[in-house]
Parts: C-alpha cells; structure tokens; sequence
C-alpha cells in the first residue's frame, strides 16, 4: 500500500460547518524520519502544518499547528467564534485517523 502527499499547490475543497473552503498544499519537507507539509485556505487567513516524526519502527508522533494571519482582530475572532470547533474538528479527525490506521494496519499484515 503507497501514499503520495499532494503536490504544492494543489487545490481542493473541503465541506465544513459553516460552508466550503478552498485550500492548498502550501510547502512540504521529507526526511526519512521527520514529515513535514501545510496546507493555506485561499483567502491566506490560516495556515494548517502536519508534523510527522518517527519515533520507532512502530511510532509516529503527529503535531498539528494551526497559526493565523497576524493582524488585530483574526486572534480574538478566532478565539472567541471558533477555536472550540475547529479543535473538535481536528479531534474528530484523528479519531478518524485512529480507525484508518488501525484498518490499514491490519491489511498489511494479512497480505
């Protein structure tokens, strides 16, 4: 089983809770043991990094870094209207990720 990152620049949409953004693969890093890559909305207002770093042969550590776009008002918006959602956002997605890496696991082991 192989995965790709997406290429830079690449754009695609996501379907969230208050409506469709656009986004795009903004800057990746390989090493073998570190894994590094973001992705930008279009209206450049908040920028995701996906840290990967191995651990073990068996152990992946994941940071998720979101940052803003530094002017006055985006902190306190993003505080006040949508830091609670944006963090079960990501929560729901690493229990997503839980599952996904359980199954896919258990393929590898049966072929």
């Amino acid at each position: 089983m192989a995965y790709q990152l997406p290429r830079l620049g690449n754009h695609y949409r996501c379907i969230l809770d208050h409506g469709v953004d656009t986004m795009y693969t903004s800057n990746y890093s390989f090493h073998p043991d570190r894994v590094m890559f973001s992705e930008t909305d279009e209206k450049k207002t908040t920028a995701s990094w996906f840290i990967l770093e191995k651990i073990s042969d068996n152990k992946t550590r994941l940071t998720l870094e979101l940052y803003l776009r530094k002017d006055l008002l985006s902190p306190i918006l993003f505080r006040l209207t949508k830091k609670k959602k944006v963090e079960a956002a990501y929560l729901r997605s690493l229990d997503n990720l839980e599952v996904f890496i359980r199954d896919a696991s258990g393929k590898l082991r049966m072929n």
